[in-house]
């Protein structure tokens, strides 16, 4: 069986021409536009919604996803991200109380 990842199709795109330059900046803003929807409403949003949109956001949007959460939300979102995504998470995190018990859970995995 064949198994393809996103990468792939999106780099097969460039090289058949069909993903020019002008699409993919075309494609970043309507990205960084539903960024802001999801960063607008995170109380009615699924976790699987915000770890897809994690690595486009930019540090300012971390910080509000961050701020935007409570406690357990974070948590579950934590439990959710992979370990690169958490590092990059962590210093967002204005509790240092909570910041090191993260860092003492993602230790114990």
């Amino acid at each position: 069986m064949l198994k393809i990842n996103s990468k792939e199709i999106w780099e097969e795109a460039r090289r058949a021409g069909a993903l020019t330059p002008e699409v993919e900046a075309h494609l970043a803003r309507e990205r960084a536009a539903g960024i802001e929807i999801l960063l607008s409403d995170l109380d009615n949003r699924e976790y699987f919604q915000m770890t897809r949109a994690f690595d486009h956001m930019t540090d300012e949007q971390v910080n509000r996803l961050v701020d935007g959460l409570g406690g357990l939300r974070l948590a579950g979102l934590i439990g959710r991200l992979k370990p690169y995504q958490v590092e990059r998470l962590l210093p967002h995190i204005k509790s240092e109380k909570h910041r090191l018990s993260i860092q003492n859970l993602m230790t114990e995995q």
